[in-house]
């Protein structure tokens, strides 16, 4: 008997990268002072549709895009959308 391959682990994996290259690429642009804008670094990191990342990003974060960028920046003033995680 030949296993079925393991595709949810294998999609878990897949977005576990593509979420560590884009904060990756968020933090270099802003540690370069360079304009950061979610859909070009999402596009960046490999996410044909940004309407596809940002589901991803919310289902393994917890956070919206927008959101996490706030959270990361340090600014206070996340909005009431913001979901715990």
């Amino acid at each position: 008997n030949k296993k079925p391959p393991d595709i949810l682990g294998s999609i878990i994996i897949i977005t576990f990268f593509f979420y560590r290259y884009f904060i990756g690429l968020y933090r270099e642009a802003v540690s370069a002072g360079r304009p950061v804008s979610a859909k070009l670094l999402a596009g960046r990191s490999g996410y044909r549709s940004y309407s596809t990342f940002s589901l991803a990003f919310k289902q393994y974060t917890g956070f919206s895009v927008t959101n996490w960028i706030y959270k990361e920046s340090g600014s206070s003033s996340v909005g009431a959308s913001a979901a715990t995680p």
